[in-house]
């Protein structure tokens, strides 16, 4: 959804379910990715099965800062994906 198209910055924000299968091992993941609302940032939340449909894995996280993903027999929890900060200059190229 397209959000501030009167006033502020003009943004997209993203809200649905997005499900990935892997057709060689069967495993499929799940997730669902919440709009932001008031005060409260967009995240995500999702599962990972095998192909017997058990759950593996809950992930985690806000496409904004970093992503994590918990494996469910172990309770070993990973970062799987984090934002890169800005560069030096990006204020120079990127208009921040």
């Amino acid at each position: 959804m397209v959000k501030n198209i009167i006033f502020g910055s003009t943004f997209v924000d993203f809200g649905c379910v997005v499900i990935s299968k892997n057709h060689k091992t069967g495993e499929v993941v799940e997730v669902t990715l919440f709009e932001a609302k008031g005060n409260e940032p967009s995240y995500l939340k999702g599962k990972g099965f095998d192909k017997n449909g058990t759950v593996t894995y809950e992930i985690e996280g806000s496409w904004l800062s970093e992503v994590r993903m918990k494996n469910v027999e172990t309770g070993q929890t990973r970062v799987v994906w984090e934002d890169d900060p800005p560069g030096p200059d990006a204020h120079l190229q990127y208009f921040f």
